[in-house]
């Protein structure tokens, strides 16, 4: 570096391109190369790699192509498939990885110091080098309750409901398709009111990004190199030793589904997760899936029931075609032992052709009581609040 200053210093350059000179050549060896300016960027959410001039940003929910498209026409590319090996080979290395990108290992998954995830492949899988990078929340512009009303991705209403939801200690599931921003409503609810900011809340998470801003907040990750592999249920294990309050888990992808509803049966109410369903009927499908994963091999019917006992509420996240991000349903989840009571119950719906919210219906009557013990003010269709005075 310091060589490089030199042959700097003896151009003939203003002090502006020197700076431009110097931070190249600083992203060159210790970042990301051509890249690391849209690293850099916290609105810039995910980096997609699919050829050597064809890389993607994804931006407000929109992708834009590097080197084509407003207002990303004048950005760099690579020139070719080597370039593009050793910008990954570099890659590697800050990620410490236990090995390379290569024919004999065609796909690697790995986090970033910073917490950056990147899932690369290369031939025989694909025809070219591909990197995925998805910045962790914690890397990106921060959503305040204000902000997603601002954004339109609920009503104040809505807000007022979720927020009770999690401050009336109900397990709640959020739902959608990748980059819908379910961290974001998670850490959202976490960080605006949502938690008694007393609370001691335990995050397990496979990347540590939900990064909330709470006094009393812990996030346990998994380990997944090395020969001390360590995965969410001995995480879930050691966490109970810990004194939650709350227990949350980051998302739901396998037999981390069994942490998520054992956390809620154990009596640590108030857990959030994120998953990946279209519907709650789906949803409950796919946990019942995962428990059996986990080896709790009882019949379907008994898992159904013990699910429905456990999560309270569900959100479900779209995205739209333009980037913009929607809460499009949030559905009460009630018990199977009630028989005039519905197994789901949509609360608020969104008509994407309009682009209007509703709300529909209200909760159940115990559900609304056990929140309002629990602190929760809870607002009703009607514009009454369910709260316990004095």
């Amino acid at each position: 570096m310091q060589q490089a200053r030199r042959v700097i210093e003896r151009k003939s350059l203003t002090s502006k391109e020197k700076t431009e000179a110097y931070e190249r050549i600083e992203a060159e060896l210790f970042g990301f190369g051509i890249l690391d300016k849209h690293i850099k960027n916290n609105q810039i959410t995910e980096i997609i790699i699919d050829a050597p001039n064809k890389i993607d940003v994804e931006l407000g929910g929109v992708l834009y192509r590097l080197g084509e498209d407003v207002p990303f026409e004048q950005d760099e590319v690579f020139d070719h498939d080597e370039e593009l090996q050793q910008w990954t080979d570099n890659l590697m290395r800050m990620a410490k990885a236990e090995r390379s990108l290569n024919y004999g290992n065609p796909r690697v998954n790995v986090e970033l110091a910073n917490g950056e995830r990147v899932e690369a492949t290369c031939p025989p899988i694909t025809e070219h080098i591909t990197v995925n990078i998805r910045k962790s929340v914690k890397q990106t512009k921060k959503y305040s309750a204000n902000d997603q009303i601002a954004t339109g991705s609920a009503t104040e209403a809505m807000l007022k409901f979720l927020l009770a939801a999690a401050r009336g200690k109900a397990t709640m599931l959020f739902l959608g398709g990748t980059g819908t921003g379910k961290t974001t409503w998670v850490r959202t609810l976490m960080e605006d009111g949502g938690f008694d900011p007393e609370e001691r809340v335990i995050m397990i998470e496979d990347v540590r990004e939900t990064n909330a801003s709470l006094k009393r907040f812990l996030s346990m990750q998994t380990v997944t190199q090395g020969q001390n592999k360590i995965d969410m249920v001995a995480l879930f294990e050691e966490c109970m030793r810990k004194r939650p309050d709350r227990v949350c888990v980051s998302e739901i992808r396998g037999v981390e589904a069994a942490v998520f509803l054992l956390t809620s049966a154990a009596g640590h109410d108030g857990a959030m997760t994120t998953m990946h369903a279209g519907s709650p009927e789906k949803a409950v499908f796919l946990l019942v899936m995962r428990m059996r994963q986990a080896g709790y091999n009882m019949s379907e019917q008994f898992l159904e029931r013990f699910i429905h006992e456990q999560v309270h509420i569900m959100v479900f996240i779209a995205r739209t075609r333009d980037g913009r991000r929607r809460i499009s349903r949030i559905v009460e989840v009630n018990s199977l032992d009630k028989p005039n009571v519905p197994k789901f119950k949509d609360i608020f719906l969104w008509d994407p052709l309009t682009d209007t919210f509703e709300w529909v219906n209200d909760i159940e009557p115990d559900k609304r009581r056990e929140w309002t013990i629990n602190g929760a003010e809870v607002p009703s269709k009607g514009g009454e609040i369910s709260a316990i005075v004095g």
